[in-house]
């Protein structure tokens, strides 16, 4: 099994910074595969947001083809036309 102390480096780092962060790794054994997410929020909304962001990612995900680098995924506020 491979060393995870370069992700709690990061995360560390991450904290030092006081930056959120909302971290996914995906370990593939075989056929079998096995995801931990780390995560540290600082503002109260910060969950909200996650929560947007990642039902957001998953469907983008679906949609990444092998020429894709990144994805950038904006955070929307659902109540964003209740306000105009």
């Amino acid at each position: 099994m491979a060393s995870k102390d370069f992700i709690y480096d990061l995360l560390d780092k991450l904290e030092e910074e006081r930056i959120e962060y909302l971290l996914f790794t995906l370990e593939r054994k075989d056929e079998d595969g096995a995801g931990e997410l780390y995560y540290n929020f600082y503002r109260e909304d910060s969950r909200e947001d996650a929560s947007r962001i990642l039902d957001n990612l998953s469907k983008a995900v679906l949609d990444i083809d092998e020429n894709d680098q990144d994805i950038n995924i904006e955070i929307e506020d659902d109540n964003e036309d209740e306000d105009e």
